[in-house]
């Protein structure tokens, strides 16, 4: 525990100064190139440590891809204009993989179709994440704390109420600790954590506010998503019999142990921001 908690203050820590850092910077490329390391360290997780791709030249190739599937969504996308070749890639990575598949004999012909799905999905969650953050100024933060704190308040209201007072197993082949009552403790949790940073957020700002109505209505939807991504992420550790993704984060595991939820967020969120308001300069 008291590894998990050192790590914990120590990754804190790192993202907060990452994130200040960033905002000093104009055009946030700092956030560009951290999010891109991140992304690359993720599928590499989840391909290589997983066992599902077993060719270290298809789990480079996949890096480089998720990587620039993680840049059309950030700032460097402006100046390069990289979105408009994307198709190119993909098409690109398809077929030097598959090539490569068939004449190696210890790489099978599912890694490149496995290895493109998870680029994709990894590249567009940490994407959304980078864009979101990116946002003018406080908007930026404000974003990023909904998107980690429906993760993370979820979870730990979850883990509290569950230990306290959970009865019935929630999904036991998945993960024998979840409960019923912690998964309902957690989205009040979530609910009520929400509202006050709303709240706190609109009386602080002077240059933005916030629709409070707005991101209550999509609290309690990102909240029970956020669990059901730990519940993906812990059956696909399951089925590849290994504990954490990686040991990257003492305690923790990997970055996909640690982000897991919100990955599966981010993109949502990032969806929801384009249909509703949900913060607006004053």
């Amino acid at each position: 525990m008291k590894t998990r908690i050192k790590t914990g203050v120590v990754l804190g820590l790192v993202v907060v100064s990452m994130i200040c850092i960033g905002k000093a910077f104009p055009g946030y490329f700092i956030y560009d190139l951290f999010f891109s390391v991140v992304g690359g360290i993720a599928i590499w997780e989840v391909l290589h440590n997983t066992g599902f791709v077993k060719s270290k030249f298809i789990n480079v190739a996949s890096i480089v891809f998720t990587v620039f599937n993680v840049l059309t969504f950030g700032q460097i996308n402006d100046y390069f204009n990289i979105d408009v070749t994307k198709e190119y890639v993909i098409a690109a990575f398809l077929l030097i993989t598959y090539f490569y598949s068939m004449f190696n004999k210890h790489s099978s012909a599912l890694e490149p179709v496995v290895a493109m799905s998870f680029s994709l999905i990894l590249g567009y969650s940490f994407g959304s994440l980078l864009n979101l953050l990116s946002r003018e100024a406080e908007s930026g933060f404000f974003y990023m704390f909904l998107c980690c704190g429906f993760a993370w308040v979820t979870d730990m209201g979850a883990y509290f109420v569950g230990v306290t007072c959970g009865k019935h197993k929630l999904c036991p082949e998945l993960s024998p600790k979840k409960t019923v009552e912690g998964a309902i403790g957690g989205v009040i949790s979530c609910l009520v954590i929400v509202f006050a940073f709303c709240e706190i957020f609109n009386l602080c700002s002077a240059s933005y506010q916030c629709n409070t109505l707005n991101i209550m209505i999509v609290t309690a939807p990102l909240s029970v998503v956020s669990m059901l991504g730990d519940l993906v992420f812990s059956y696909i550790k399951r089925y590849c019999g290994i504990k954490d993704y990686g040991t990257l984060l003492p305690g923790h595991g990997g970055i996909l142990d640690r982000f897991d939820s919100v990955l599966v967020i981010s993109p949502i969120l990032y969806a929801f921001t384009k249909v509703l308001p949900l913060i607006q300069k004053i």
